[in-house]
């Protein structure tokens, strides 16, 4: 175990503040490079070792429904062997999906934009997995320009989706609270974990076997595999939830301050709070044991160190 009791509730406040583009709307970590997918239609590129940004990649401006030019709003970003895959509002309630490599920018999936595809997430090189608003599920071949399947998995709208670690299954929560396993080969459901939200679901996490959701019923939706699923009571809105590697220690946003609460997964008691976010945060990562990299409604990426694990 990381934490022990004698840790509880201590706060923690960032080390580092990365002034971003944009209000973020998502990021990953590569190695130590850090993007970020911006509101303004830029992911900013950071050097997590320098604690300093290194570039951008710029999408190009869409036209409005009142016919002006405007920046794309980026919505979703994955990497997977020096590649990204980046979803963003384009023309006419479009979504546009990209990818980018060594050869640059490009377009890719043009018949599933219609779909309104809401997230984006490499299987592998050639291969991704789409979910969109309503609910369905599309694996597009990139080479053969041609999705090898398309299902509609339930009739709610699609809150958050999330891949395993060797990107073989799926976990989905929609606004019904359910949150479902997949089998990303086939499309088949693979388990119902059941709803320990009773309300929409804003965010997940899937590390190591469990899944942690977080909702408009301010609960905190906590399923271990093999085990019984559970649900942590918090005093508002769980916008975002996170999970250490090993899937041990959780996090989700609390309170009217957009504070960061740690917890044991075991023994749900509270760890760390982390205190320092202005506004909704919407995605907590764990980069190590000790370092927590988070972001939300406002132009920064804020980067915690926690004190040295103590066994």
């Amino acid at each position: 175990m990381l934490f022990v009791s004698a840790l509880f509730s201590q706060e923690v406040r960032p080390l580092i503040r990365l002034k971003s583009s944009g209000y973020v709307n998502d990021f990953i970590v590569d190695g130590t490079t850090l993007f970020v997918a911006t509101t303004e239609g830029v992911v900013d590129i950071f050097d997590l070792m320098k604690k300093q940004r290194i570039g951008e990649i710029r999408l190009p401006e869409i036209i409005s429904g009142r016919g002006e030019k405007v920046r794309p709003k980026l919505l979703s970003i994955d990497h997977l062997n020096g590649k990204l895959l980046l979803v963003s509002s384009g023309a006419e309630g479009r979504k546009n999906i990209w990818i980018y490599d060594t050869d640059g920018l490009r377009l890719v999936a043009e018949k599933s934009r219609d779909a309104l595809v809401q997230e984006a997430r490499f299987i592998d090189d050639e291969h991704y997995l789409f979910g969109t608003v309503a609910s369905e599920v599309i694996r597009y071949a990139e080479g053969e320009a041609y999705e090898q399947y398309h299902r509609q998995m339930t009739q709610s709208r699609l809150s958050d989706m999330a891949l395993s670690e060797d990107r073989s299954v799926m976990v989905m929560a929609d606004e019904s609270g359910e949150v479902r396993l997949i089998d990303v080969n086939s499309s088949k459901e693979i388990a119902f974990l059941g709803a320990e939200n009773l309300d929409n679901v804003y965010r997940l996490v899937y590390k190591k076997g469990t899944v942690l959701t977080g909702g408009q019923d301010r609960r905190v939706g906590v399923y271990v595999e093999g085990q019984k699923p559970y649900y942590i009571k918090s005093d508002f809105l769980v916008y975002c939830v996170g999970l250490c590697d090993h899937g041990k220690v959780g996090a989700y946003s609390s309170g009217f301050d957009h504070d960061i609460q740690l917890f044991d997964i075991v023994t749900k008691k509270k760890l760390y709070r982390l205190v320092g976010h202005r506004s909704v945060i919407n995605k907590i990562l764990f980069f190590s044991e000790t370092i927590i990299i988070s972001a939300g409604d406002e132009e920064e990426v804020l980067i915690w160190q926690l004190p040295s694990a103590q066994h």
